[in-house]
């Protein structure tokens, strides 16, 4: 004998088949639910993280902290003190003052710069760092040396003059 059932669609009480007769709705699988073992549940219990959140939190500030202090300590000041000025002045060269070339402009040489990369970023091309050298006379007696901020004359290319 089938379990009398509501119809979960019209709501018609005590249908024994797998049809309700009203709306004419299939009620196999509200049958098969039903059939279905009931389990018993627990209640979750809620863990505590508060010890969790409270360690990352700590982390995270020690980590920013520590981050902060790095940077105080590696970072130069945005002003260089009269002594870092004339220790950077020293190791600059003069640049000549004539020169055969027809215009171009200063650049300041940066950390990781050399005479190819330059020829190479200006240029186009690599074989064409002779000019470079040819310009800064300086440059003649180390070629694959330049000083973080020294600075040299890029010429222009000789098919960018007039």
């Amino acid at each position: 004998m089938a379990l009398k059932i509501t119809c979960p669609v019209c709501d018609r009480p005590e249908v024994e088949g797998d049809c309700c007769p009203n709306c004419e709705t299939d009620l196999s699988l509200t049958r098969m639910l039903m059939d279905l073992p009931v389990v018993a549940t627990e209640p979750l219990k809620k863990p505590r993280v508060w010890w969790q959140t409270s360690m990352a939190i700590l982390f995270m500030a020690l980590g920013i902290g520590m981050v902060c202090a790095g940077n105080a300590i590696v970072s130069s000041p945005t002003q260089p003190s009269v002594l870092q000025t004339a220790a950077i002045a020293s190791k600059v060269t003069p640049l000549p003052v004539q020169q055969k070339t027809c215009g171009g402009f200063y650049y300041t040489v940066r950390s990781g710069d050399g005479i190819s990369d330059l020829a190479w970023q200006f240029y186009g091309s690599s074989d064409l760092s002779p000019k470079i050298i040819e310009a800064n006379p300086q440059l003649k007696e180390r070629p694959d040396f330049l000083q973080i901020d020294e600075v040299i004359l890029i010429p222009n290319r000789e098919e960018s003059c007039l």
